[in-house]
């Protein structure tokens, strides 16, 4: 049997995927099985931290991803939601047979994407090496009574800090930008989750505690009033990512979490994720 399925029905249905677990606010879902980006309620300006793809070809299926909390998920149309007689009209061999499909067309747009992330990550790699020592009278570290620290380096086309993001063998995978204004935003394509900025880790001896937290200057003055190794993930939805990759090649330290208390935010992200952690 050969079932084609309304793409304004799977759109609809994916709309409801994306606004429930991602707070989607914009109703244009692209139902072409390619990448779109798309704004999150704590993006600002221009910035589109949500990242999702659906089709309709085979069985409807789909996936979706904030870059800047790391939360992914994947879906698929759910078999419940066809009329009676369609539903009744898929033999169980039939069902399964699409799924397949759809799973390796999954997986090609996956492999897709690990691609696109290792390709950026060289980018920012270039790009950071090529940037001076960041200045210590730029204006965010100014007024966050912050040093520059780590290997914070400064575009000064743009007149943002690079902070270099590094995956646990400590290659630079990635960069966070931070404009005079504090605005934030990290490296377009390159990987977020399980990457971070650390500040003295050559130091690390196996009796010293490593200080876990989210932001730059919220690390950089946890090293200041502590001088012991201090790493920031960037976003709360990372903070699992960074404690696993740190415990399994350091498992004879502590992790010790500076957790962020949002007390201003719904849920208050900050203290669930690092209790989660």
């Amino acid at each position: 049997m050969v079932y084609k399925f309304d793409p304004t029905t799977v759109a609809s249905h994916f709309l409801t995927f994306l606004q429930r677990n991602f707070g989607y606010p914009d109703y244009n879902v692209i139902d072409d099985g390619k990448w779109h980006r798309f704004r999150t309620p704590q993006d600002h300006g221009g910035e589109k931290s949500g990242a999702y793809f659906v089709s309709s070809d085979d069985w409807p299926h789909g996936y979706a991803k904030d870059w800047r909390t790391g939360a992914e998920l994947t879906w698929t149309f759910p078999r419940d939601k066809l009329d009676s007689s369609a539903r009744e009209g898929f033999t169980e061999k039939e069902y399964k047979a699409l799924l397949e499909k759809s799973r390796k067309h999954h997986k090609k747009l996956m492999e897709a994407l690990a691609v696109e992330q290792a390709n950026a990550s060289i980018r920012a790699r270039d790009m950071y090496n090529n940037f001076p020592v960041a200045p210590e009278d730029h204006p965010y570290l100014v007024k966050k009574h912050v040093r520059a620290l780590g290997g914070l380096h400064y575009y000064n086309k743009i007149g943002s800090l690079a902070v270099p993001l590094r995956n646990i063998n400590g290659d630079v995978a990635s960069i966070q930008w931070i404009d005079k204004n504090g605005k934030k935003s990290f490296f377009a394509g390159a990987a977020t989750k399980g990457v971070f900025f650390s500040i003295a880790m050559d130091t690390l001896k196996p009796d010293m505690p490593i200080l876990l937290g989210e932001g730059y200057a919220t690390m950089a003055t946890v090293y200041d009033l502590t001088e012991l190794p201090c790493v920031a993930t960037m976003n709360c939805g990372n903070l699992y990512a960074v404690a696993e990759a740190l415990k399994s090649k350091y498992p004879q330290n502590k992790i010790i979490i500076t957790a962020d208390n949002d007390t201003k935010t719904q849920g208050n992200p900050g203290l669930s994720h690092a209790q989660e952690t």
